[in-house]
């Protein structure tokens, strides 16, 4: 704690110090290399959140939204069952309900509010549809939009999803807290997500099924190199990698390639996240 707290006053000094125009990453670069040859070293994953604070300073909601292809949305006119099997289905505890269509959000329901309707209910009616009562307010933003702008917001107003609208009105993409925070302290997993980590399978000679949860270290362990150092300082897992090449969320058989000649076909993938990939060698 000492350490951090020492830390961040030298970052404050050195950008109060100067009226000049300040490199944020630089200062903070330098910094970590002074702070490594003291008795008192910064460890990497504090080093990669310092980085992310400063990276994501420019960084607008467009450039981590679910886009709208891959929104998990219900109808308005849909039954406490559709909403129950589509919350199980995508292991999402928030679902945006629309009215007609999706350019027409009306709010989300929070699987809280669902088991409570269905608990305090004696004889629960399963097939009722959705009414009002169980639905939350949700955010509207712009694409624009900073994205610690659109997190102390979210803070504020205490709701933690957000669509994001074009020019016209339209929905164009949406966004949650998590991806939010993810950006700072990089992905944010649960016991589903290291179980699919934990998914390593070898299909033939030069080619693999994994989790894209599977960090690339482990997986070079497996199979050997096939990022450089720069990758590695940008992602952890095979999937960040398999998004960062090819900068969104790829669908179902979709293949990307990396220019090592490595092949990446999506096997699994749901609205936020690639989820199982087919690995090929060329």
């Amino acid at each position: 704690m000492n350490n951090m707290k020492s830390y961040l006053i030298q970052i404050f000094k050195k950008f109060f110090s100067t009226n000049r125009k300040v490199n944020y990453k630089e200062v903070i670069d330098d910094l970590i290399d002074q702070q490594d040859i003291s008795d008192e070293k910064i460890d990497d994953k504090t080093k990669k959140i310092f980085s992310n604070v400063i990276d994501i300073h420019n960084k607008c909601v467009e450039d981590i939204m679910v886009p709208r292809a891959n929104i998990v949305a219900l109808s308005d006119s849909s039954s406490l069952k559709n909403l129950s099997t589509l919350m199980s289905g995508s292991k999402h505890s928030r679902i945006p309900i629309f009215e007609d269509n999706l350019d027409k959000i009306v709010g989300m329901v929070h699987i809280r509010d669902l088991f409570n309707l269905l608990k305090d209910s004696k004889n629960p009616k399963i097939e009722k549809k959705l009414t009002k009562t169980i639905l939350r307010k949700i955010l509207f933003t712009s694409p624009s939009m900073k994205i610690l702008d659109l997190l102390l917001k979210m803070r504020s107003e205490k709701i933690h999803m957000a669509i994001v609208v074009d020019e016209y009105g339209g929905t164009n993409g949406l966004v949650t807290i998590e991806d939010l925070v993810e950006e700072i302290v990089g992905e944010i997993e649960d016991e589903h997500d290291m179980v699919q980590r934990e998914h390593f399978k070898k299909i033939s000679k030069g080619a693999f099924e994994i989790s894209a949860r599977m960090l690339i270290e482990d997986f070079e362990k497996k199979s050997g190199k096939i990022v450089n150092i720069q990758e590695k300082d940008k992602v952890d897992t095979i999937g960040g990698l398999v998004f960062v090449l090819a900068e969104r969320v790829p669908g179902r058989g979709e293949v990307v390639n990396h220019p090592s000649g490595i092949e990446f076909s999506v096997v699994e993938v749901d609205a936020r996240r690639i989820k199982k990939l087919l690995i090929q060698f060329k």
